[in-house]
């Protein structure tokens, strides 16, 4: 099944059409002091991250900014800002504590890695640890072209969050791209191309070792599912699939993949923004594609960027 007509509704958008109100939402000083109030609690009764249940949120659950933040995911422009919580002083494992927990309320957090990390920490790896070898991506503070979020197999998850611990003294501005404007720029520019990019492209793996013994998998880069388009992208697994496969694209699936990265090139298509320490975006990476600009860290320790990952399947 394809989409032949243009996407409609509030997900469709560019950078130039949406205003800060439209997808940050402020906590209030209640639910801020809930936060610390439930995380202190759980701190001083001697959970990590790893012993965190579900249930251990459970009371915000249905509190009015949980509310306002999934309106804006499901019904509005696919990703949120949640601002207000502030730097949590002194202590990453109370800040990872808040986050996990702030997370599960959202959908159900699931491990990074084969060592079973729940968090991963997103930063210049060779300014943040000296003599570590920083293989890329982010653990580098190289410029990241827009992508969905590719995760582990056996799927990409369905929400992406990034908690900001420290920003950093130039640059590391995030970017938001519609993938459903881009479906229709993609439709209105080349629709011949459209079928192709509705069947399996080849996407790379992390370089890890899986029970299959695969680096890379079949993927779409649209499909519709339960009735919504879904979008999977990104060009540095589809050259990291031809190498570690050794199949190349077929011509017509790198054409496509060529327009869609010349739509993507557009400035005026991304909205573009600098988190603040605290502050925890959630992204629908089925509906939106994210990017990075390049940063430089400043002097130890507040001026070293600083993010948390998280990823969130549905439950």
């Amino acid at each position: 099944m394809t989409h032949l007509v243009e996407v409609v509704g509030p997900a469709v958008w560019t950078g130039e059409d949406l205003r800060e109100q439209d997808w940050l939402t402020v906590l209030d000083n209640a639910a801020i002091r809930e936060i610390h109030e439930l995380t202190a609690m759980l701190s001083a009764g001697g959970k990590r991250v790893n012993d965190l249940d579900l249930c251990d949120f459970q009371s915000i659950r249905s509190a009015l900014w949980v509310q306002a933040a999934r309106r804006r995911l499901q019904g509005g422009p696919g990703f949120v800002i949640l601002r207000g919580l502030g730097a949590f002083e002194g202590s990453l494992e109370d800040a990872k504590i808040a986050y996990w927990g702030i997370g599960s309320v959202f959908g159900i957090p699931r491990v990074q890695n084969l060592e079973g990390d729940r968090i991963h920490v997103v930063a210049d790896v060779e300014n943040l640890c000296p003599g570590n070898t920083a293989p890329g991506g982010s653990t580098s503070n190289n410029e990241i072209l827009a992508h969905t979020e590719n995760a582990r197999p056996p799927y990409p998850p369905w929400l992406i969050c990034l908690m900001c611990l420290a920003q950093g003294a130039i640059g590391g501005e995030s970017l938001l791209y519609s993938g459903y404007e881009l479906h229709n720029r993609v439709l209105r520019r080349r629709p011949d191309l459209i079928p192709r990019l509705y069947q399996d492209f080849v996407f790379g793996r992390h370089a890890e070792d899986y029970p299959d013994g695969r680096r890379w998998d079949s993927w779409p880069v649209f499909r519709i599912v339960g009735g919504h388009l879904s979008i999977r992208y990104g060009r540095y697994w589809l050259d990291a699939a031809e190498r570690e496969s050794g199949i190349d694209m077929d011509p017509l699936a790198r054409e496509a993949a060529d327009v869609i990265d010349s739509i993507l090139a557009d400035n005026r298509m991304p909205v573009q923004f600098k988190l603040q320490p605290g502050d925890i975006l959630i992204v629908d990476n089925h509906k939106v594609l994210h990017a990075r600009a390049a940063f430089v860290d400043g002097p130890p320790p507040q001026s070293r960027r600083r993010l948390l990952r998280l990823w969130l399947d549905q439950g």
